[in-house]
C-alpha cells in the first residue's frame, strides 16, 4: 500500500509543466504581428520620395526659356549689312555695263578696220570704211564724255565738301555772336528787331541771307558795337565773321555751278551712248548676215 501512494502522487505534478510551456508560444506569436506593422510605415517613405522628381522636372522648363531670348540677337545682327551692299551694287552696276559696252565696241571696230578683206565684204552691205570710221568716232565721243563725267562728278563732290566745311565754321562763330547779342540786347527790343534775332532758317541760301543782314546791321550801328565790345566781341571779330559768311555764299555758287556742269555732261554722255548703241546694234545684225560663212571672223569681231 505504501508503494501505490508513491506512484499515484507524482503524476499530476508532471502534467502541469507542459501547460506553462504551451502558454509561451502564444506570447511569441503576438510579436510578429507588431513586426508586420513596421513595413507598412516603411512603405510610406517611397511615396514621399517619388514626389521629389516632380519638382526636379520643373527646373528644365525654366531653363529652356533662356535660349529663346538668346536666339533673337542674330536676327538684329543680320539686318545691318543689307543696305550698304545693295546701295553699292546699285551704283556700280551701270558703270560696269557702260565700260563693258565701250570696250566691246572698240574691239569690234578696231578688228574690222585692221582687216581689209572683211571691210570689202561689209562694204557691199553699206558699211564702207567711212561708215566704219563714223562708228569709231561715236565710240570715242562716248568714251570721252564718260571720262569727263567722272571728272565733273569729282569736282562737284570736292566743291560740296569745301562749302560744307566753310559753312560749319562760319555757322559756329555766327551762332556764338548771335547768342551773346541776344543777351546784350534783351532790354533793347528796338535794336534787337533790326538784327533779326529770331529762329534761324536751315536752307543755306536762307542762312546766308540772315547772317549777312545780322553782320551788316551790327557793323552799321555804333550803339550795338559798343554793347558787343563790352561782351568780348570786337569790331575785328565781327568783320572777319562777315567775310566768312560771304565766302560761304561764293562756295555755294561754285558748287551749284559744278553740279550743273555735271548734269549737262551726264546728258551728253547718255545721248552719245544711245547713238553708239544704235549704230553697233544695226552693224552687228548686218555683219552676222554678211559673214555667215565665216565663223572665225565673227568670233574675232565678237558678233
Amino acid at each position: 500500500m505504501g508503494r501505490k501512494r508513491k506512484i499515484a502522487h507524482p503524476a499530476p505534478t508532471k502534467m502541469q509543466a507542459p501547460q506553462g510551456t504551451l502558454q509561451a508560444p502564444q506570447a511569441t506569436l503576438q510579436a510578429p504581428q507588431a513586426t508586420l506593422q513596421a513595413p507598412q510605415s516603411t512603405l510610406q517613405a517611397p511615396q514621399s520620395t517619388l514626389q521629389a522628381p516632380q519638382s526636379i522636372l520643373q527646373a528644365p522648363q525654366a531653363t529652356l526659356q533662356a535660349p529663346q531670348a538668346t536666339l533673337q540677337a542674330p536676327q538684329a545682327t543680320l539686318q545691318a549689312p543689307t543696305l550698304p551692299s545693295n546701295s553699292h551694287s546699285h551704283h556700280s552696276r551701270p558703270k560696269n555695263t557702260i565700260d563693258r559696252r565701250l570696250v566691246a565696241a572698240r574691239i569690234t571696230l578696231e578688228a574690222v578696220l585692221n582687216d581689209s578683206s572683211t571691210q570689202d565684204v561689209l562694204a557691199t552691205y553699206g558699211y564702207s570704211r567711212a561708215e566704219l570710221l563714223r562708228g569709231q568716232a561715236l565710240r570715242e565721243q562716248a568714251q570721252a564724255l564718260e571720262l569727263q563725267l567722272g571728272a565733273r562728278n569729282a569736282e562737284q563732290i570736292t566743291a560740296r565738301h569745301t562749302r560744307n566745311n566753310a559753312h560749319l565754321q562760319a555757322h559756329t562763330i555766327y551762332m556764338r555772336h548771335l547768342r551773346i547779342t541776344r543777351v546784350a540786347l534783351h532790354r533793347e527790343p528796338a535794336l534787337a528787331e533790326t538784327l533779326d534775332l529770331g529762329e534761324r532758317k536751315r536752307p543755306i541760301t536762307s542762312w546766308v541771307g540772315q547772317a549777312r543782314r545780322f553782320y551788316s546791321n551790327v557793323l552799321a550801328d555804333s550803339a550795338i558795337l559798343e554793347k558787343l565790345d563790352a561782351r568780348g566781341i570786337t569790331l575785328t571779330a565781327l568783320q572777319a565773321a562777315q567775310a566768312q559768311v560771304e565766302a560761304v555764299e561764293e562756295l555755294f555758287v561754285e558748287h551749284t555751278h559744278c553740279q550743273r556742269i555735271a548734269r549737262t555732261t551726264s546728258s551728253e554722255r547718255v545721248a552719245a551712248l544711245r547713238a553708239l548703241n544704235a549704230w553697233m546694234s544695226e552693224f552687228k545684225q548686218i555683219a552676222r548676215v554678211a559673214l555667215a560663212d565665216q565663223p572665225l571672223t565673227r568670233e574675232r569681231l565678237g558678233i
